[in-house]
This record gives C-alpha cells, structure tokens and sequence, in this order.
C-alpha cells in the first residue's frame, strides 16, 4: 500500500516521465521496489531498536515472511546493480 502511495505523489508531481518526456517504466519499477522495501526495512528496524518488539528473526518469519524479505532484497540488489551500471555511461551525470 505504501509503493502506491510514492508511486501517486511521483505521478502527481510529473516525476514518471523521463528527460525526453515519455513515461519512464524503469523509474516507476524503482519506486514501487525501493518504497516496499524501505516500509518493510523500516518497521523492521524500528520494531527492533527503538520499540524494543520482537526480534528481526521472528519478525520476518511470522510478519512479513522470509519469501517477502527475499523479493524485496532481489529488488533492491538489482536496483543497487542498474545505478552502478548507470555510473558507467558516458552521459552520467555527478
């Protein structure tokens, strides 16, 4: 629920479209992808240091499950190899 809620402010704001105009599908995956996971990471995270909750272990075994970790950390490798490949282009900017 969190991704589509991004993914409505980044069409709302005009964010989906590319430099040359058309509707980029690569950013709009990147959203979806980067704004589950970070929900996830941070309750995750927030559970565990600052609410004293159960551990990360037993909280992605029984709350989130180990296949919606995986996934999300799948997305988030492959997001993390498209920007360092990104770095690589010629046309990149700093």
């Amino acid at each position: 629920m969190f991704a589509v809620i991004v993914v409505a402010f980044l069409v709302k704001g005009g964010f989906h479209r590319g430099g040359d105009g058309k509707l980029s599908r690569r950013r709009l995956a990147s959203v979806v992808i980067m704004s589950a996971s970070t929900y996830t990471f941070l309750v995750l995270a927030s559970s565990e240091l600052l609410f004293d909750g159960p551990a990360l272990s037993v909280l992605i075994k029984h709350g989130f499950g180990d296949q919606r970790i995986a996934w999300l950390l799948l997305g988030v490798i492959l997001d993390g190899v498209f920007r360092i490949w990104d770095e690589f282009s010629p046309y990149a900017t700093t």
